[in-house]
């Protein structure tokens, strides 16, 4: 394993010990620190299993250990996240509420907006099952988007171990974004500082044209709606309501990320497989 993967595991660990959510990004960084070297024989998924499973012990060890340093210091009360995240609500922002909240006002169902948490919630009758929903949601696109990439990134049978593939660097840029966004669709929450994580990463992704120019457009328009939804109309259009124009701009807003999403993803994987030739 070359240094600056060490590293990344270590910062890695560093960041989801502040904030689980990154944890979901998992699979891909572990793939994407694989070098492919060696796995174009016939037992190509079974090295690629193997070099998979040593790659994620060891940064579960390392995040183990930043873990058992920070409980160390502050306690068991410092798993404390674990419980406020599994029993707070479905978020009003997030996808599930949003819809949640629209299917109740159409169907004339009844729902309540409620402050727990820090933030507020959207209570109805089958809200407890999109808390549930979402976790499973989460894992199965972020894992389902790791798969799809691994697969495509393995080496032809035969494959000569110094033209050996491996995800290249531009495709982990395209792949990371679309993971992060697809777990902004799914999670039970949603907040606006979540859009910051892409940041970075939408300016360099790895396509040009007009698509580009959309991905960007799809990107601004979402940090705006959301500047616009909190704080302006937060209250007198969403909490008090919410208003018809409430739900047009939580909808706007959501249609513009999964857009966003499909977008990214479509893009990625019309490409040629995520190989690379060696030197």
């Amino acid at each position: 394993m070359k240094k600056r993967w060490i590293m990344a595991y270590v910062l890695f660990a560093i960041a989801v010990n502040f904030k689980p959510l990154p944890l979901f990004l998992a699979p891909l960084w572990v793939v994407a620190s694989i070098e492919a070297a060696g796995i174009g024989g016939p037992r190509r998924m079974a090295l690629l299993v193997k070099r998979c499973a040593i790659r994620g012990l060891l940064l579960i060890l390392i995040i183990a250990i930043i873990c058992v340093a920070a409980l160390a210091i502050d306690g068991w009360q410092g798993l404390g996240f674990l419980g406020f995240h599994g029993a707070r609500g479905v978020h009003i922002e997030s996808f599930w509420g949003t819809f949640s909240l629209l299917a109740a006002d159409i169907l004339n169902l009844p729902f309540e907006i409620v402050y727990d948490f820090g933030a507020f919630n959207v209570v109805t009758s089958w809200t407890p099952f999109c808390a549930i929903a979402a976790t499973v949601l989460m894992i199965a696109l972020t894992v389902g988007l790791t798969i799809v990439a691994t697969l495509r990134a393995l080496p032809p049978v035969g494959t000569r171990e110094s033209e050996a593939p491996m995800i290249s660097q531009k495709s982990l840029v395209s792949l990371t974004a679309a993971t992060l966004i697809a777990i902004f669709c799914s999670f039970k929450m949603f907040s606006p500082q979540f859009l910051l994580l892409l940041v970075p990463l939408i300016p360099i992704l790895p396509f040009r044209g007009p698509l580009f120019i959309v991905q960007c457009a799809l990107f601004a328009g979402t940090c705006c709606m959301s500047t616009y939804i909190y704080p302006y109309f937060y209250v007198q259009e969403i909490i008090e309501g919410p208003t018809i124009f409430g739900h047009y701009i939580l909808v706007a807003r959501e249609i513009m990320l999964v857009a966003l999403l499909c977008s990214i993803a479509a893009a990625e994987f019309r490409q040629k497989p995520l190989i690379e030739s060696r030197p």
